[in-house]
């Protein structure tokens, strides 16, 4: 186990020094590129996402139930665990490349959802199936072996993590009410699983944004140092604040870029 361990801990390591981070910001400049700028459509898209549909769906979802489910896997475990761990494992300049990726990374996101659209099948109920698994086959074994080997353990953790310091609920007992919650809501299929997201996603949504609103006003004297900062940080990073150990360049990239696709 521990030889395991150390395998994979060293092709983590390689793979994260530079060739994922090439990857990855490659691949968002060449559909940023390739498809001509998706970002300047943003306004466009989201009116697409909220507006009500006229055309029955039958048993898929709607565009706004598919815009919910999607934002419910970021809410929460992606903009915030996801930002203030790049901070603290690769200092505030990792926030800049959290930036980077995240308007770059649009391109990517509409590249993958349009080709999960156009090789999408509908099975004989009438529902579309659809993802990068249809794309790819090669995919849906990748993730396979992804879910027995990290699945929802950043969410379960973050849950148990924050009820625990919060509340002082014991972890098991809230891993434990977490995966009953969820099971049930799966176990209702698709259709469950939109119902749910467009009844809790909107609401998690508005809190998300106006708790940002609101810690940015009553902080708003450190907003420019804060930015000077992040900026300072992003190409000649330094010691990290708070006494955490220093940051290279390629350690605040490497945590920016994974923690802004993440997000």
């Amino acid at each position: 186990m521990q030889n395991a361990f150390t395998f994979l801990k060293s092709t983590n390591q390689f793979l994260w020094s530079g060739p994922l981070l090439l990857l990855l910001m490659g691949t968002h400049l060449y559909f940023t590129m390739k498809l001509r700028v998706p970002q300047k459509n943003i306004l466009k898209a989201i009116r697409l996402s909220v507006t009500p549909s006229k055309k029955k769906n039958g048993n898929n979802l709607s565009v706004f139930a598919t815009l919910a489910t999607t934002l419910a896997a970021t809410l929460g475990t992606g903009n915030i665990i996801g930002v203030s761990t790049a901070v603290a494992l690769g200092g505030p300049g990792a926030i800049f490349w959290c930036w980077i990726t995240g308007i770059l990374g649009m391109a990517t996101a509409y590249a993958e959802c349009f080709l999960s659209v156009r090789f999408r099948k509908k099975d004989k109920d009438g529902v579309y199936q659809g993802g990068p698994m249809y794309v790819w086959e090669f995919y849906g074994y990748l993730t396979l072996i992804a879910a027995f080997g990290v699945g929802c353990t950043t969410q379960a953790n973050s849950i148990t993590q924050t009820t625990s310091l919060s509340f002082g609920l014991n972890p098991h007992i809230a891993g434990f009410a977490a995966a009953i919650l969820a099971g049930l809501v799966i176990v209702g299929g698709i259709r469950s699983i939109g119902n749910v997201c467009m009844k809790l996603v909107p609401f998690l949504a508005i809190l998300y944004t106006a708790s940002c609103v609101f810690l940015l006003i009553i902080n708003r004297e450190a907003l420019l140092p804060a930015i000077r900062l992040i900026l300072a940080h992003a190409l000649a990073p330094r010691a990290a604040l708070g006494g955490a150990a220093g940051s290279s360049l390629m350690l605040t990239a490497r945590y920016g870029i994974a923690r802004g696709l993440f997000t």
